[in-house]
This record gives structure tokens, sequence and C-alpha cells, in this order.
């Protein structure tokens, strides 16, 4: 009978272990599941969070493309240089209760600005006087001239990228006043008095009197209000000058932001273009560059491809077969012309 006894205490005892053990074990995978779901949950937000962010960035890059295109067409029926204007961005909310889909405005505008690159010298077709009266030594003149018919620069980089110039000579020039882009012909109403100076040999002071007394309506008045003798120029004639632009530098940015709240995220994007105008008022673009917070993401991770430069591949069904610039490889749909003077 005690052995009996002995033997349902133990067993009870052993029974008590047992699920002691199991409810551990049930808690223990309580907590590891428990876990495992909010660990998924957490990457579900973070992956609502990521594709929320990425949306949002190429909202900003085509708002800011689309502040290029407003610019192209604002030129086609302007005859303004240089200038800037701002654009309301818009988005659309879904459609309530039936009701038609509301437009409502973002927090920011749209910047555009307008800089007239027919102002510039282009190292391409610009004399060798001019070019040297805007600092180029002399034989490094005469060595890219020499090859520009075979081999014209494709940017105003290229002077130091052909080895023509040195690190420090590049850094000591004024690049502000060349350009690879447009027909050659110089914009004396767009020049600014460093160009006018370089053109017609006239002092800082004097380039800087005639700059005052624009705009030059005709070849007449240019030279009169010039008040000097034509043959004490650096152009040897007319023709590569002109009184007013067909190619420009167009920039546009937006700070994109999904609300009004300070504190809110935002997105902002650049991008620059450089368009050319035909005869016939068609655009062709040359030069497309993008940049955004993705853009910088990703030169902060392959710093050496940030650098990297390569010739573009234009599809002729959508943009001119103009020279365009290495610096992007691809030019947008959306803007096309056929080639003109602007483009030999």
């Amino acid at each position: 009978m005690m052995r009996n006894t002995d033997v349902n205490t133990k067993n009870r005892c052993s029974l008590n272990d047992n699920r002691g053990a199991a409810l551990f074990s049930a808690l223990a995978m309580l907590f590891i599941f428990s876990a495992l779901g909010m660990t998924y949950l957490r990457y579900m937000a973070l992956e609502v969070e990521t594709t929320r962010n990425e949306v949002s960035i190429v909202r900003a890059q085509h708002l800011s493309g689309g502040g290029i295109y407003a610019a192209v067409a604002e030129l086609q029926v302007s005859n303004a240089e240089s200038y800037s204007f701002n654009l309301n961005a818009y988005r659309y909310e879904k459609e309530v209760a039936g009701q038609a889909k509301a437009r409502v405005g973002y927090a920011q505008t749209v910047q555009v600005s307008v800089e007239a690159e027919s102002g510039k010298v282009n190292l391409n077709h610009a004399p060798k006087a001019v070019l040297v009266a805007l600092g180029l030594p002399s034989q490094v003149v005469t060595d890219f001239q020499s090859k520009v018919s075979a081999t014209p620069l494709l940017s105003v980089d290229d002077l130091r990228g052909r080895t023509y110039l040195s690190g420090p000579e590049f850094t000591a020039l004024d690049t502000s006043v060349f350009t690879v882009y447009g027909d050659g012909k110089i914009n004396l109403n767009a020049a600014s008095p460093a160009v006018l100076a370089a053109v017609f040999g006239l002092s800082a002071e004097e380039s800087t009197v005639l700059a005052a007394k624009r705009p030059f309506t005709t070849e007449e008045d240019l030279l009169a209000k010039l008040a000097k003798d034509p043959s004490t120029f650096n152009v040897t004639s007319a023709e590569g000058l002109s009184l007013e632009s067909t190619c420009f530098r167009l920039k546009s940015s937006v700070n994109v932001a999904l609300s009004e709240n300070p504190e809110a995220k935002r997105f902002p994007a650049e991008t620059e273009a450089v368009v050319s105008f035909s005869v016939a008022g068609v655009p062709a673009i040359h030069y497309w560059r993008e940049s955004s917070v993705a853009a910088a993401v990703e030169a902060a991770v392959e710093v050496s491809s940030a650098t990297e430069e390569s010739s573009a591949a234009v599809s002729p069904a959508t943009v001119s077969p103009a020279a365009v610039s290495p610096e992007k490889p691809s030019v947008p749909n959306g803007v096309s012309g056929a080639k003109d003077k602007a483009n030999r």
C-alpha cells in the first residue's frame, strides 16, 4: 500500500513537471511569434514609408522637369532674354462620393529661371582674338581650333578634360562667359560687359558704359552707341553677332512637401537644360541634367560613378540631332526639332 502511494506521488510530480515545461514552451513560442509579428509589421511600415518617399522623389523630378517644358513653351511666345517665374504645383485628390477629383495645391511652387545662352562666347565658333581677350592662351586657342572641325568641344570642361589647360589654368579662367551650344552668334543684348569688351576691344569701363545703353535695336543703333571704328573690333564681320537669342539655359527647381507642416519631410529636385530654337521656332534640347534626393544618395554611395561622363545617345525621333553634352547620357522625350544652323 505504501509502495503504491509513493508511485502515485512520483507520477503526480512528473505530470506537474511536464505541464510546467509545456507552459514554458508555449509562452516561449508565443513570445517568438509575437516578436516575429511585430518585426513583420515594422517591416511593412518601413516598406510603406519607403514607397511613399520614392513616389515623392519621382513627383519632385516630374515637377522639376515640367518647369523646363513650361519654360520652352513660354519662350516660343516671348521675346524676353533672361527672366524667372514661378509655377503652382498641383496634385489630384481621390474622388470622393462621386464628385470630380479636386486639384489641390502643394505647399510650394516650381521655380524656373531662363538665361540667354546666346550671350556667351561659343568656343567652337568664336574668333581667336575674342577667346584670347577672354583669357585663353593664344597657343591653346590655336591647338583646339585646329581640331574643332573634327572633334568639337562638347562642354566647357573639355578645355581641362582634353588637357588644353592645366588644372590651375582652368580654375583661374572665367568659364561663365563660354558655351559650346547654339549657332555661335553672340547676342550683344544679353552679353556680359566682359564679352562686350572682348568682342569690341573695349576697356572694362567702356564695356560697362556700352552695356548700360542697351537694348540695341539695329546694327546702325549699335554702331551709333558704340562710337568706335569697326576696324578695331575683334570680330571681322557682323555674321558672328546677333541682337536676339536663339539658345537658352533653363533651370527648374522644386522642394516638394506633402503637407504645410514646416517640419514635414521635403524632397528637392532640380533640372537644368539647354535648348535652342530654329528659324522656324522649333525647339531642340542639347543638354539635360537632373538632380534630386535619390541622385544625392546614389552619389554618396557610389562616389566614383558621380564623376564619370559619357557621350549622349539621342533618339532622332524625339530630339534634333544636335550636339548633346556628355554630362547627361539621355534626353527626355517631348521636345523635338529639326536640324538647323545651331547644330552644325
